[in-house]
C-alpha cells in the first residue's frame, strides 16, 4: 500500500521530479586550490569513489526511465541547438541493491504491466548507475589524468570541478550496437563537494570512436542527491541522462531514481498506471544498444 501511495503521488506530480528552481547561484570562491591542495583533494575523492559501493546500504527503489529519439543535426531542419526529441517509450523498474550487488526488474512498459526484460524491449540502453562510473574513473589501474576545471553550481552549493581523460588502452567504457562492441577512450568532468569530498555529479563522454563504428558519440551524466533510507541520509543517484548518436539519429535516456527504502527479503512494489516523469516527446524507434561496462 505504501508503494501504491508513493506512485500515486508521482503520477499526480506531487513529488518533485528534478525540477529546476530559479534562484541566485551561490558565489564561487575567488581562487582555486593550489596544485598541492588539488592533489590532496583528488586523493580524498579517489578514496570516496573506491569505497562508495561498499558503504551503500541494502535498498530498493524505483527507476523511472523515459527514452527519446531525434534526427541528427544534418538530418533535421532549422538551427535549433537542442534536438527535436520524440518519445520512444517509458520503462518503470524495481531496482535492488543487496550485499553490493545490483539487480533490476522491469515492471511496466509504456504504462502497462509486463514480464519482459530490458534486452527483449530493445532500444537504447545504459548500465552501471550505482557506483560503477565513479569507481572506474578513479581506479588506480585506469590512471585517469585530472586537471582543475573551476567552480560550478550543483544544486544550492558550489562544487569543485575536475576534468579528466582516460586513453583507450586503459578504458572500460564499453559501447555496443547489435552485438558489435568496442572499448573507447573517454573524457569527462567530476563535481565534488568541497567540504565532504563526495561526488555530486559525474559526466563521461566517449572520444576517438573508430570511424567505422555505428555510434558517432556517447555520453552519460550521473547526478547524486541526498536520499533518506530508514531515516538515515545517503548520497545516492537521483538522475542519469545518457545520450548516443549514429549517422542518422540521436537517442536520449533520462532515468529518475525515487522512493528509496530499506531492502527486505519480502520487498515488493504494487501500483497502478504510473508514468515516468513527463518529458517532451512523441513516438519513435531506436536500435542502438549500450553494453554493460566491463568488469
Amino acid at each position: 500500500m505504501r508503494w501504491r501511495f508513493l506512485l500515486a503521488l508521482l503520477a499526480a506530480g506531487l513529488i518533485a521530479q528534478a525540477q529546476t528552481v530559479t534562484a541566485a547561484p551561490p558565489a564561487a570562491p575567488r581562487t582555486p586550490p593550489t596544485p598541492e591542495e588539488q592533489a590532496a583533494i583528488l586523493d580524498q575523492v579517489r578514496q570516496y569513489a573506491l569505497d562508495y559501493s561498499r558503504k551503500l546500504p541494502d535498498f530498493v527503489c524505483l527507476e523511472l526511465e523515459s527514452r527519446y529519439q531525434a534526427p541528427t543535426r544534418a538530418a533535421r531542419s532549422g538551427p535549433a541547438a537542442e534536438p527535436e526529441w520524440r518519445q520512444v517509450d517509458t520503462v518503470t523498474k524495481r531496482v535492488s541493491y543487496f550485499e553490493q550487488k545490483e539487480a533490476e526488474k522491469v515492471i511496466e512498459h509504456n504504462r502497462a504491466r509486463t514480464t519482459q526484460d530490458m534486452k527483449s524491449l530493445g532500444g537504447a540502453q545504459s548500465f552501471g548507475d550505482f557506483g560503477n562510473m565513479m569507481r572506474q574513473v578513479f581506479d588506480p589501474a585506469t590512471a585517469a589524468r585530472f586537471e582543475w576545471a573551476g567552480w560550478s553550481p550543483v544544486g544550492a552549493q558550489m562544487a569543485m570541478g575536475f576534468d579528466f581523460s582516460v586513453p583507450a588502452e586503459r578504458s572500460r567504457y564499453h559501447l555496443e550496437v547489435k552485438g558489435r562492441g568496442i572499448m573507447t577512450a573517454y573524457r569527462g568532468r567530476v563535481d565534488v563537494d568541497p567540504q565532504t569530498r563526495a561526488i555530486l555529479r559525474i559526466k563521461v563522454e566517449a572520444v576517438d570512436i573508430p570511424p567505422g563504428f555505428p555510434l558517432r558519440n556517447a555520453s552519460d551524466t550521473l547526478s547524486y542527491a541526498t536520499q533518506s533510507i530508514s531515516g538515515v541520509p545517503f548520497l545516492l543517484p537521483a538522475q542519469v541522462e545518457a545520450r548516443m548518436g549514429t549517422a542518422g539519429s540521436l537517442t536520449r535516456n533520462v532515468k529518475l531514481f525515487r522512493a528509496y527504502q530499506k531492502y527486505a527479503a519480502d520487498s515488493s512494489i504494487t501500483f497502478n498506471d504510473v508514468p515516468p516523469t513527463p518529458q517532451p516527446g512523441g513516438k519513435a524507434q531506436e536500435t542502438a544498444e549500450r553494453g554493460r561496462p566491463a568488469k
